[in-house]
């Protein structure tokens, strides 16, 4: 068991630490923002073709290249790729430039995260235990140790040229620890190559609800810096607050998220939980106060944080295909959210204003929460 216990570990840094830097380089994006004098249209193409590569890299990954070199391999070389684009960041001075980090960042995180899922997949076969919660709350860890650093440096001045060689290098030890702790050969994945298959109705709904609430959860991930530096007037060493407490909220809610399902059902964490906080973050808003809206954010991310695990349970439920089939088709619809969201938020926000995307944010959630309910399977 200690074999497995490493290979836990492996997943969970392996998980943990590339969200710290994608949030961590979020934080800095007014500065970058500022530096290449960037409109919300060109932030939002960024968005786009990081989202488009990520998916591409990581359907790619999960059918042709991890059947053949394992999945301990892909998170090695995904954590490798983004730490040199930590690197490479800092020497941009154009938005090609920025753009070819966009491609850097979504070839790494394609190769991370299907990987990294997997490879717990295969612990959580082997060992029997159930994995997954832990998994998503390490993410959101992640996330708060990245926006909270990348607001303590910036508090302090640190130059782009000094925090980004410094998580550079800790990204190598990291990917060399994923390497080490992760399964060994002869337990790891390998495989034949599998082809794409269209999921059935019920799949497809449940599908589509991931695909909304993944696009749209962009606008507090990549968006909200900007928003609350830019018409809340916070300090530029705030611009990852709402990062954070949304996060924040994130991380009880999944660490204990097994517990809650089973003591309230799923009706009530899925849909009326749901509810509560999109109007919590929708009242919030109007108020304009970015510590208010933060106090609401922690609130809204407490009340999504299991929603992205009861939406797979649902759907696994509602088919007959098999369950790496239907995750897959999952994932699918989940990342092309990533994909378009951002690129279509960017364009909402040029021509309406990054505010009205922050009110479309729980909007979109509370009627992706009535689609839920609606096709809810006991």
């Amino acid at each position: 068991m200690n074999i497995y216990s490493k290979a836990k570990v492996a997943c969970l840094v392996g998980i943990s630490f590339p969200m710290i830097m994608w949030v961590f380089m979020l934080g800095h994006i007014p500065i970058i923002y500022k530096k290449l004098e960037l409109s919300e249209t060109s932030w939002g193409i960024f968005l786009l073709i990081f989202g488009l590569i990520q998916i591409l890299t990581g359907q790619v990954c999960s059918r042709l290249i991890t059947p053949r070199f394992g999945t301990k391999i892909m998170m090695f070389m995904g954590i490798l790729l983004l730490s040199i684009s930590f690197l490479i960041i800092i020497y941009i001075t154009n938005y090609i430039s920025f753009l070819i980090i966009a491609c850097l960042f979504g070839i790494s995180l394609g190769l991370i995260m299907p990987s990294t899922n997997s490879h717990l997949s295969l612990i959580e076969e082997q060992t029997k235990e159930i994995l997954q919660p832990v998994f998503w709350a390490f993410m959101s860890l992640g996330a708060v140790i990245g926006a909270f650093l990348s607001i303590y440096l910036l508090s302090l001045n640190f130059l782009i040229s000094t925090s980004f060689p410094i998580i550079f290098l800790i990204g190598l030890i990291i990917a060399c620890i994923v390497f080490y702790f992760g399964l060994p050969r002869d337990k790891d994945y390998f495989g034949k190559a599998e082809k794409f298959s269209l999921p059935d109705k019920k799949v497809l709904i449940f599908g589509l609800i991931l695909f909304f609430e993944f696009g749209t959860v962009g606008i507090i991930m990549e968006w909200s810096p900007l928003w609350l530096t830019q018409d809340l007037g916070s300090p530029l060493f705030l611009g990852a607050l709402i990062l954070i407490s949304f996060h924040s909220g994130e991380i009880p809610s999944r660490l204990f998220g097994s517990q809650l399902i089973n003591y309230f059902g799923e009706i009530k964490i899925g849909f009326h939980l749901v509810l509560l906080g999109c109007l919590s973050l929708l009242l919030s808003i109007i108020t304009m106060n970015y510590y208010i809206v933060a106090f609401a954010s922690f609130i809204f991310g407490f009340a999504t944080g299991n929603t992205n695990p009861i939406v797979i349970r649902q759907a696994i439920k509602s088919t007959t295909e098999n369950i790496p089939t239907t995750i897959a088709n999952l994932m699918t619809l989940a990342f092309s959210g990533l994909m378009i969201g951002p690129g279509l938020v960017g364009v909402s926000a040029k021509y309406l204003g990054m505010t009205f995307n922050m009110y479309l944010l729980p909007i979109v959630w509370a009627i992706c929460a009535l689609i839920f309910i609606r096709n809810y399977v006991k």
